[in-house]
């Protein structure tokens, strides 16, 4: 009974926090130009700001909000390698805090009602032999949105730790990419006045599609 209570009020949070975001355009309050009216008094305050917008992201992950501006805000706001560790360790907390909290809320009852259907069979064999290199592969891109990757695997086999540092390497590319954009915008720049940054995130966007190609190959 208390875990039915427990998926109930988690599942309504979801509803709620997910409806209030888009009627009430909340997203607007981490956007660009309504953070510069405040970017003086956030910058200053430096450590309590990251660490506060490092907790909204978190929650915005278990909650199944959309997460992948913080990353250019980061930038945006702290500086590229401030940024980019801020936006990686964050990240990297919220989708784990999101599988733990998916995993103990639904996994059994997921299990119990799909998986002896052959097909869940089949992808949770993959998941526990390719699960690594596929969480790293999944992460880097831009294919499925992170609420759906921590529900997709919090239901699955996965063990915790190949689940942390497969997402914790997975989301570094995005994080390099994103950061440097928010980076760039606060410094009034673009990519290309920057050759060598521009040249890592075309190393990276490439390099990225290379191997998901090879990856994909070797699956079937």
């Amino acid at each position: 009974m208390k875990s039915v209570l427990l998926r109930i009020g988690y599942i309504s949070s979801v509803i709620i926090a997910v409806i209030s975001f888009y009627f009430f355009d909340l997203q607007r309050f981490f956007q660009v130009d309504y953070l510069n009216q405040f970017l003086n008094y956030i910058q200053a305050q430096g450590i309590l700001s990251a660490f506060i917008l490092s907790l909204i992201l978190i929650l915005f992950s278990v909650l199944n909000l959309p997460t992948f501006y913080f990353s250019i805000l980061f930038g945006y706001l702290f500086g590229f390698i401030p940024g980019l560790i801020i936006s990686l360790i964050s990240r990297t907390l919220g989708v784990v805090l999101a599988y733990y909290n998916i995993h103990y809320l639904f996994f059994d009852v997921f299990t119990k009602k799909y998986g002896e259907q052959t097909q869940i069979k089949k992808i949770n064999q993959l998941i526990e032999t390719k699960g690594f290199s596929a969480i790293i592969i999944l992460r880097s891109l831009y294919i499925f949105p992170t609420s759906f990757l921590n529900a997709a695997f919090s239901i699955s086999k996965i063990k915790p730790t190949p689940y942390f540092w497969g997402s914790a390497i997975g989301l570094l590319p995005t994080s390099i990419i994103n950061v440097s954009m928010g980076f760039f915008i606060q410094q009034n720049q673009s990519l290309s006045d920057n050759p060598l940054l521009l040249a890592l995130s075309i190393i990276l966007a490439i390099g990225l599609v290379g191997f998901s190609l090879i990856y994909m190959r070797k699956l079937k």
